[in-house]
């Protein structure tokens, strides 16, 4: 992995991201995870996503987690900034744990984002919903539960304290419900799930991954709901 707190990492990761924009100087933003998927700076040695920080990093592990991502998300907007670019930067923490709760040190990047990064977290990760007398509990993408998880909202009101613009990973089409076939006709769902995210807080929100992007009534509704006002109930 890498450390953020050395100035040479700090600088490629800058010079990086300024070439991007400097080849593409129209690019409108850039998404990354940068927690999740794959190891990436000394916040992946973090035990779990409901466990404490156990790097043994000598500059790392003498500072909070929230302190390591802000330096490697700080590098990232200079490098956008130094290509005189004015682009969005969504930085999302791919959790897809189906536990109900995480780490405080998960908030605590939540509250501490450098500005113009926009803080993107699963909606569905740790549901709980009851369907046929069973309680069930979802990872990521749950299209049938409206949401958002406890961990959403716990992270949607910390990013509310800091003002840290907040967006939802979700998927439109279908979901792990049944992720084989080219979408499930229930835009009813979804206009309770845009509501529900516009109450916490949500500023945009990323609607598929690889499945779930069919063309069909559910993302054409996706792209209505993300204009709605909401004054009506959904079988209006």
């Amino acid at each position: 992995v890498m450390c953020p707190f050395v100035k040479d990492v700090q600088r490629y990761i800058e010079e990086s991201v300024k070439d991007i924009f400097t080849r593409v100087p129209r690019l409108g933003g850039i998404m990354m995870i940068s927690h999740g998927e794959r190891a990436t700076t000394c916040l992946s040695t973090v035990d779990s996503v409901t466990g404490t920080f156990r790097g043994d990093c000598p500059r790392c592990s003498k500072v909070e987690p929230w302190q390591i991502h802000w330096e490697t998300a700080s590098a990232i907007m200079r490098g956008i900034r130094a290509a005189g670019s004015d682009a969005e930067y969504v930085c999302w923490f791919y959790q897809p744990l189906p536990q109900v709760e995480r780490a405080d040190w998960v908030y605590d990047c939540a509250q501490h984002m450098p500005e113009g990064v926009t803080f993107q977290y699963n909606l569905e990760s740790g549901a709980c919903k009851l369907q046929e007398g069973k309680w069930r509990i979802g990872g990521d993408y749950w299209l049938s539960f409206v949401g958002p998880a406890i961990p959403f909202k716990r992270v949607a009101y910390a990013a509310r304290q800091a003002k840290t613009p907040l967006s939802a990973k979700i998927q439109v089409g279908c979901s792990h419900e049944v992720a084989t076939v080219p979408y499930v006709p229930a835009p009813g769902l979804l206009y309770r799930k845009y509501r529900e995210m516009k109450r916490y807080g949500v500023s945009s929100t990323m609607m598929c991954w690889f499945f779930g992007n069919y063309p069909g009534v559910m993302n054409e509704a996706a792209g209505e709901l993300a204009f709605e006002t909401f004054e009506t109930d959904d079988e209006k």
